[in-house]
């Protein structure tokens, strides 16, 4: 048996609590028309997208000439057009509704939802590189459409990705033996108009940036520099974890490029990202408590269930914690967590 395989389970086996569950996976033929992709899916969520649609459509009704202005600068790849058209005939959806849930990162700079995340990037001294990240929204019932994808190409998986069912976009994924992805709201006080100059300019939706990334760049060089050059519709931290010797990143984004990149370093075997400057002093405690756990350990005993429960503890642990995703690009593990918060 490989040895990697072996090694997965000291790494990762870690305690979950109650109510949570592993998230459920699906596969995704890239080979198949676009519109064909997610026919499979949709309908297994039917009832569960049908509330969150209506939910987001009353939520932003206070932004909807925004919403309607953004969107129509937007300038989505026509493969993901096609995707969302497809899964809104899947589902008996109107477009205009699934269409406009893509834009559920964009759009939340335009209210006053809560949006936290915690990312732990770690180096062992053995050279395994783990990825553990939380996904904080405070959108009702997104726990019952978060679904792990496998993407693949000719029978095999390209990338994987956590998202909820009806954006088809990524915020958190990874490549098969690459690099991991994990994207984080960054507090930059943008104008609506900001936003929408940079669609006009190119800017993409996060989610599918990421996913972008994850198609076309294999390796974490690539993968990063891509992701820190490309143009978004809004500022964000993306951290990333690859497969070699200090292969860990927080990129630190404006719209047009990287503000900063953050990389680990011989001196630095482990960085922690929330919503806050790396350089900054926080606003709340959720980095002070997860760099004084790590701090408590080390690169030679340091695991990924360490690092779960870390975040799986307050204050990085919070009650708008939708799912936590565990990677680990070398041995090619990738795993999520749906939160259940004790129900």
């Amino acid at each position: 048996m490989n040895l990697l395989l072996l090694l997965i389970p000291a790494l990762v086996a870690s305690q979950h609590h109650k109510g949570d569950r592993v998230a459920p996976r699906y596969t995704i033929n890239l080979d198949l028309a676009p519109e064909k992709r997610w026919a499979h899916i949709i309908p297994d969520f039917k009832d569960d997208l049908a509330k969150i649609l209506a939910w987001i459509d009353k939520t932003i009704a206070p932004l909807k000439k925004y919403s309607e202005r953004l969107q129509n600068a937007t300038k989505m790849p026509q493969e993901y057009i096609d995707e969302i058209r497809g899964a809104a005939a899947s589902g008996g959806f109107k477009y205009e509704d699934v269409y406009q849930a893509q834009f559920l990162y964009e759009l939340q700079h335009g209210n006053t939802v809560p949006k936290m995340c915690t990312s732990i990037v770690a180096e062992k001294s053995n050279g395994t590189i783990m990825h553990v990240r939380n996904q904080d929204l405070s959108y009702p019932g997104l726990d019952n459409v978060t679904v792990d994808i496998e993407f693949q190409r000719g029978g095999k998986t390209v990338y994987y990705g956590t998202t909820f069912v009806g954006y088809v976009g990524v915020p958190t994924g990874m490549t098969a033996t690459g690099y991991s992805v994990a994207a984080h709201t960054r507090f930059a006080l943008h104008t609506q108009d900001d936003c929408i100059k940079a669609a006009e300019k190119g800017g993409q939706i996060i989610g599918q940036q990421i996913r972008q990334a994850l198609d076309k760049h294999s390796d974490f060089e690539s993968g990063t520099n891509y992701l820190a050059t490309k143009e978004f519709i809004i500022d964000c931290y993306l951290i990333s974890a690859g497969a070699k010797h200090n292969e860990g990143k927080v990129i630190t984004r404006n719209m047009d490029d990287a503000q900063d990149v953050w990389q680990l370093t011989d001196k630095r075997w482990f960085e922690v990202e929330t919503n806050w400057d790396h350089w900054k002093i926080p606003f709340d405690g959720r980095r002070k408590f997860a760099n004084e756990q790590m701090n408590k350990t080390t690169a030679e005993n340091v695991d990924m269930d360490y690092m779960y429960k870390i975040v799986s503890t307050s204050p990085d642990f919070a009650g708008d914690t939708v799912y936590t995703t565990k990677m680990v690009p070398s041995l090619g593990y990738y795993e999520t967590i749906v939160r259940g918060h004790g129900r």
